[in-house]
């Protein structure tokens, strides 16, 4: 599994979920900046494909997103990235 815009593996330790390691990785690129508030995730089909890894793994892992505030995801307008004072900044894993 690649993160499609840095060519990397997301880190996963062992005992790590797929969809945790994908969530990770989704989340990472938004903390950082690499999606900015507003900005649209790729497509389902083509993005679950760039990182290896199954649509359900996928839409775990947005759906755990959606759980921590970063996205926001409505038929026919995709998943899309919240701004940042919707963010649930008291999770454990946005404040890592």
């Amino acid at each position: 599994m690649v993160d499609p815009k840095h060519g990397k593996k997301p880190a996963q330790s062992p005992g790590r979920r797929l969809c945790g390691a994908v969530a990770h990785t989704l989340g990472r690129a938004i903390l950082a900046g690499d999606y900015v508030p507003g900005d649209a995730l790729p497509g389902e089909l083509g993005f679950a494909g760039s990182l290896g890894v199954s649509r359900g793994a996928y839409r775990e892992a947005v759906q755990a997103l959606i759980a921590k505030g970063l996205v926001e995801s409505r038929p026919k307008s995709g998943t899309r990235v919240l701004p940042r004072h919707r963010w649930n900044l008291l999770d454990s894993d946005v404040l890592a």
